[in-house]
């Protein structure tokens, strides 16, 4: 739900047609993975989450392909025959070690290992076909670093442009929401600790005395020396 902001009331008051707003999961997705993806903007490094190789259930891991593409599968036990089909290991239905769950929980690396071998034999493309034969739930993973070189991010102003913030920081993601017939302002640098104490203080009401009074007093620091203190 839309929060009716100044703007809005008056374009619904002003407007006899009114508007609507429009998002879509490219952007949502995007939207909630932010703050990795920003970290990624900046050409940050990153590191995995968890010890794949001894996870607690190797039908839910994610492994790589042998042209280096990482992707998740997710098998439920009704799809274990399938799937075990599918990838030319029909023994390990029968294989000693995963007879039961206690035996599987225990061996769970070694099934993790055997799956590595087996994943790193063929091409995304082939397990594509595999995977979709026997309808599993997988999906290919991509990393922050990849996710930001997506062409469709740019396309659909998912990545815009940042004004004025320096360095690295050229480009941010912006909200997935649009709201039609209104234009989102452009995306500009954060403001700087106190940066706009001066026209606060105005727009409020303060004059120039007061807020000269008040800095003498310390109440209000000057921007810099406020982001000298933050340092």
């Amino acid at each position: 739900m839309v929060k009716p902001t100044p703007k809005r009331k008056f374009r619904l008051r002003v407007m006899i047609d009114g508007s609507y707003v429009t998002t879509s999961l490219l952007a949502e997705g995007v939207w909630s993975a932010s703050v990795s993806i920003q970290a990624a903007l900046c050409e940050a490094q990153f590191f995995g989450p968890h010890d794949r190789k001894n996870p607690a259930n190797a039908a839910l891991n994610v492994y790589r392909a042998s042209d280096g593409a990482w992707f998740l599968l997710v098998v439920t036990p009704d799809k274990l025959p399938a799937v075990a089909k599918a990838i030319g290991r029909v023994d390990l239905l029968t294989d000693p070690r995963f007879a039961d769950p206690a035996k599987l929980t225990q061996n769970m690396a070694q099934l993790t290992a055997i799956f590595d071998e087996v994943f790193c034999s063929q091409p995304m493309t082939h397990w594509y076909d595999a995977f979709n034969g026997v309808h599993v739930t997988f999906g290919v993973v991509r990393g922050p670093e990849e996710v930001i070189n997506d062409p469709q991010l740019r396309a659909n102003e998912i990545v815009v442009p940042l004004e004025g913030a320096g360095g690295k920081l050229t480009s941010t993601i912006s909200s997935p929401i649009q709201v039609h017939g209104v234009t989102k302002v452009a995306a500009k640098r954060a403001p700087a600790l106190g940066e706009h104490n001066q026209e606060v203080l105005e727009q409020l009401g303060f004059t120039a005395a007061e807020i000269d009074g008040l800095r003498a007093s310390g109440a209000v620091p000057k921007a810099k020396e406020r982001a000298a203190a933050a340092e």
